[in-house]
């Protein structure tokens, strides 16, 4: 599963570049932001994200990590909070329930199941 704001990410990605690797970077990173389930075309996204990242600065390399690392740590910390305010509210969650959140990508996500609970409401 990739990272949830992978979008963001690959702006980030495309601020950082230096002006004559922008277009490369800016196409590399529409084919490796497509959604796919063929196997073949991830792998080759896999390839052409690390070429893109190789094509950034060791700073910037730095930055980017960073970034990504602060995105999971929230999205982790709002998945948690999200199990918190409904353990809080005795709301028994469902396999498909923790499965709804673990596939979260995006932590607003999380705030609107928190807003309208599990799919089904079993009283622990």
């Amino acid at each position: 599963m990739r990272c949830g704001n992978e979008r963001a990410l690959g702006l980030r990605m495309l601020r950082m570049a230096e002006s004559p690797q922008l277009a490369a970077i800016e196409g590399l990173l529409r084919f490796v932001l497509t959604r796919t389930e063929d196997p073949e075309v991830q792998a080759r996204q896999k390839l052409v994200a690390k070429v893109a990242f190789d094509l950034l600065t060791p700073e910037q390399q730095a930055e980017l990590i960073a970034e990504v690392k602060a995105e999971k740590a929230r999205l982790n910390d709002a998945r948690s909070a999200l199990r918190s305010v409904l353990a809080h509210r005795k709301l028994a969650l469902g396999a498909d329930d923790e499965a709804r959140i673990d596939a979260c990508t995006e932590p607003r996500d999380t705030q609107a199941m928190a807003r309208s609970g599990p799919r089904r409401t079993e009283r622990r």
